[in-house]
């Protein structure tokens, strides 16, 4: 998964090893930095799109969530009279509906020999080996982790890929930051009550997700004569009257961009992000065990962690919708 360089630098000084066995000369005058220049990568805080939840259910086989539902034929059937010696109650009750998702172990281990370990100890002002390995598994596992929220491992399905919500491709047919003064007008105007019609009006949505590449240009003006307002400011606004929430949220996401979605649409989504309609398990965080050896020249260690698919508890109150531009 990563290219960082691991070097080792031979005795005679002259020569270092890079982890691909490339070597490359030196001499006297040259300078080793003991600055490692480190593979970045795309980092998104998923909890802030998702509700996380950590520690529950560790090491089962399965997550059960129950939602409710009410069994009544609502308020005028409870209208009673009382000309009567006694009335007759209409009877009011609920129902639970169950959803199982599988949680599923991760665990890579990390080794070093006593032949690594004497080499490093001899590389005063180069970076540890074994530290290095350490931080790969660890970023391993967090990307993995915000990977699964989005668009799911193992078999699951994410935030923006569940088969059993309909996309919209009406609503928007380009990007946000390239629609005209009109067009964008009509989109903030028309978004949340086409939301409350494909959920059946049940909750207001109080976040929405879309690609970064689209975020990125939301920082343009509404109106390139009176350049009064950004899109993303008139956007929050107009969005947040909408719901009567000034909390409303809008959020990138780097996998709504359809190079790192499905490679032809752009994914947009708007929801309610409460722990009633959907959830994030990770029921063992990431854990360490200390080295240890069999034969006192190899030395191992295994991290590992458990984590539960997003649950969709009310896939009804998501609304996909997106383009292929």
């Amino acid at each position: 998964m990563s290219n960082q360089v691991n070097i080792r630098v031979s005795n005679d000084d002259r020569v270092f090893l890079n982890d691909m066995g490339i070597s490359q000369a030196i001499d006297t005058l040259t300078y080793v930095s003991g600055k490692l220049v480190e593979q970045k990568f795309y980092e998104i805080p998923f909890a802030d799109y998702v509700p996380t939840v950590f520690g529950e259910g560790a090491f089962s086989d399965e997550m059960i969530y129950y939602t409710n539902f009410a069994d009544s034929e609502g308020f005028d059937t409870g209208i009673i009279s009382n000309g009567g010696r006694s009335a007759s109650l209409e009877e009011v009750d609920t129902h639970y509906e169950k959803i199982s998702v599988t949680p599923f172990f991760w665990g890579k281990q990390t080794t070093y020999s006593v032949l690594e370990l004497q080499q490093a100890m001899r590389m005063k002002n180069l970076p540890s080996l074994i530290e290095r390995r350490e931080k790969v598994r660890y970023k391993e596992w967090q990307l993995g982790l915000q990977k699964t929220a989005f668009l799911g491992a193992n078999g699951s399905t994410g935030l923006l890929n569940n088969a059993g919500i309909t996309v919209n491709t009406t609503i928007l047919t380009d990007f946000i930051k390239n629609l005209n003064t009109s067009a964008l007008n009509t989109f903030a105007g028309a978004l949340i009550g086409t939301y409350l019609s494909a959920t059946n009006g049940i909750i207001f949505p109080d976040t929405l997700v879309l690609p970064q590449g689209d975020f990125a240009g939301l920082g343009n003006a509404t109106d390139a004569t009176y350049p009064i307002k950004t899109r993303l400011a008139f956007l929050q606004e107009a969005f947040a009257l909408a719901t009567h929430n000034p909390n409303f949220k809008i959020l990138p996401c780097f996998y709504c961009d359809k190079a790192n979605f499905n490679g032809t649409n752009n994914r947009y989504v708007l929801y309610n992000r409460s722990e009633e309609h959907l959830i994030f398990n990770i029921n063992v965080d990431y854990t360490v065990t200390q080295f240890a050896s069999t034969n006192n020249f190899n030395f191992a260690s295994a991290g590992y962690g458990q984590v539960t698919p997003l649950a969709l508890l009310r896939p009804s109150t998501v609304f996909y919708f997106g383009h292929n531009q």
